[in-house]
């Protein structure tokens, strides 16, 4: 009898266990599938990838987490502390916002009439991201060109002195607030037309320009490096000697040709990992025009290529290290 009821008190104690440890592993399911990756903070001194996203929840359903996850923000639109408490789950992302000054005129930045809000502003960063490297693209795409026609921006096409002193009096105050944040000085293309508003070497921690090639005829060029090179000029863009974080980068084909976006997504990936001045590449993903269906998420095959390229560059950094 007594052996009996030994025995079932064991099997009833194995039950007990064994439930704990299916729970644990229960709840070991539930965790973030990304929090192994919590000690390992984003590092822009290695090569990032990076995408745009209006949602950033979803990051949840991602098959790997970019290096750097992006967002356009106007000027007193405030969505910045929402995105950046997401953000502040996953330490190793680095969030990049397209700072925006709609209907804010440079000279009433420089003149400090909006001083309280960039106060708030990085105050409200420095609070939510105190570790993470936070990147701003502030008023990007300045300059004016004879074939652009018209400014597409409120800020573009100033006087280059007027640009300069509304960077620098922005530049100043968020680097007293949150030195964690950098500055990307980003033209729509580096040349004679944009030198004039670069802010100083002391004012600017990264810069780039925006690629996003509007079909496979648009000059000429299938392959991103030549892109680069020849139309959004990557040579004198070198030439300030700071690392280079192209923040859009995109590929609307002419016609539908099912593989030469995700062509393009990894010959962008492949001449990335080949610059050595190349800090980071940030994909763009949003149609913009008809003619401009720079979204690629919507096709499985597209998305796919991307998440490659970030399995590829993780697996590269970490053969490295080892």
């Amino acid at each position: 009898m007594n052996r009996k009821r030994n025995t079932l008190i064991s099997c009833i104690i194995f039950l007990i266990l064994g439930g704990i440890v299916v729970g644990a592993a229960s709840v070991a399911l539930k965790r973030h599938k990304w929090e192994y990756y919590l000690d390992e903070p984003a590092d822009l001194s290695k090569k990032q990838a990076g995408i745009y996203l209006d949602d950033l929840n979803e990051l949840d359903s991602f098959d790997e987490i970019p290096g750097i996850v992006a967002w356009f923000e106007k000027w007193y639109e405030n969505v910045h502390e929402r995105k950046l408490a997401v953000i502040g789950k996953y330490k190793f992302t680095v969030p990049l916002i397209t700072w925006e000054p709609w209907s804010v005129p440079l000279n009433e930045i420089s003149e400090g009439l909006h001083d309280d809000y960039i106060t708030e502003f990085f105050t409200a960063v420095n609070k939510t991201c105190p570790d993470n490297t936070v990147l701003i693209r502030f008023a990007h795409e300045m300059e004016m060109r004879p074939s652009y026609g018209k400014a597409w921006y409120p800020w573009q096409g100033k006087d280059p002195s007027e640009y300069i002193s509304a960077w620098r009096h922005v530049y100043k105050i968020a680097k007293s607030i949150a030195p964690q944040v950098e500055f990307i000085w980003s033209p729509n293309r580096s040349d004679e037309y944009s030198d004039p508003y670069f802010p100083g070497f002391d004012y600017v921690d990264y810069v780039g320009t925006t690629a996003n090639k509007a079909s496979n005829y648009d000059h000429g060029y299938d392959d991103f490096g030549e892109y680069y090179s020849y139309v959004c000029g990557k040579r004198n863009l070198e030439k300030w000697g700071k690392p280079i974080i192209m923040p859009e980068i995109a590929y609307s084909p002419a016609y539908e040709d099912e593989n030469s976006r995700s062509e393009y997504i990894k010959n962008a990936f492949e001449y990335f990992m080949r610059d050595p001045k190349m800090t980071a590449i940030v994909f763009f993903d949003k149609d913009v025009s008809e003619n401009r269906s720079f979204k690629f998420t919507d096709d499985k095959k597209n998305t796919e290529a991307f998440f490659e390229g970030l399995r590829i560059l993780k697996e590269a950094q970490s053969e490295a290290k080892e």
